[in-house]
């Protein structure tokens, strides 16, 4: 099977991602804020498109939030939205509070070594042989 296209493809050993339409959305508004220094109109309007659906209406919509607080809305948002999608750890990495996170959940904090070398995960061996990588640092 080596010579297999299946076997050299980023598909072969579950590495693909799957992103929804209220991914895009949240990671819009997000990285939006965070270029810009504050959320823009089409920020909001993402932001509050996920809300729309979740809640069934417009009557949970944000407007005139500081930078910071809209941030942690993009960050609550993206958490509730993504519930057992295993993009927690990604999102805590990303915006860098896996230390508050650890925190709020002592049980958690005891198993979890939460510094920063422990961030990126191994890439699988057969990926890294089959591509020429290097593995990611630690591993």
């Amino acid at each position: 099977m080596e010579g297999n296209t299946a076997t050299r493809s980023s598909l072969s050993e579950g590495l693909t991602p799957i992103y929804r339409f209220a991914d895009v959305l949240l990671i819009y508004a997000e990285a939006s804020n965070k270029a810009e220094g504050s959320p823009n109109t089409l920020a909001y309007k993402c932001l509050n498109r996920v809300r729309d659906r979740a809640f069934g209406d417009q009557s949970h919509q944000y407007a005139g939030l500081t930078p910071e607080k809209f941030a942690d809305a993009v960050f609550d948002e993206f958490g509730w939205e993504n519930v057992f999608e295993f993009k927690r750890w990604f999102q805590l990495v990303r915006t860098e509070k896996v230390d508050e996170a650890v925190g709020k959940n002592t049980a958690i904090g005891a198993r979890l070594n939460a510094n920063k070398e422990n961030y990126l995960f191994p890439i699988p061996v057969r990926q890294c042989e089959l591509r020429g990588w290097k593995n990611n640092p630690g591993y």
